[in-house]
């Protein structure tokens, strides 16, 4: 069952670059895995959401 999410992010992913969907499905495996070991679920949002920040600033910059 826990498997399934990296692959939905893997699959998700790749429509992008074949390096950032690499790094999201070895992301994904090793915060997962970080989330049931310790049941809790805040470290990986918040990596999620700050990685989602700093995306969102690239782009307002460059644009």
């Amino acid at each position: 069952g826990w498997l399934l999410v990296p692959l939905s992010e893997v699959l998700y992913h790749l429509q992008k670059p074949l390096l950032e969907a690499a790094g999201m499905g070895l992301f994904s495996l090793v915060l997962t895995w970080w989330s049931l070991k310790r049941k809790n679920v805040l470290l990986p949002f918040l990596i999620h959401l700050y990685i989602e920040v700093l995306l969102i600033a690239a782009r307002i910059l460059v644009f």
